[in-house]
């Protein structure tokens, strides 16, 4: 099985494009809009941030750490 993603920029030819995709029996479509591009496109801002990745905001804020030294303990190497 084999997935592509078609994005049609001009929305009045979309219509066609999916007409033409039905009528062939061995295509599934599965129609998805992503909801963050249409509200980026509405007000021109990203979308927030949820409100569970809003609690990780500044989480190394005020400690004394570097990201070699994150990188160094994940991976359990230490540099001697």
């Amino acid at each position: 099985m084999q997935e592509y993603l078609i994005t049609v920029h001009d929305e009045t030819k979309s219509k066609p494009v999916l007409d033409l995709l039905r009528t062939l029996d061995y295509i599934e479509i599965t129609e998805r809009k992503d909801k963050a591009k249409r509200r980026i496109k509405k007000n021109g801002k990203k979308p927030a941030a949820s409100p569970a990745l809003r609690r990780l905001f500044g989480i190394w804020n005020g400690r004394d750490i570097t990201l070699e030294d994150i990188r160094r303990k994940a991976w359990g190497r230490d540099k001697k």
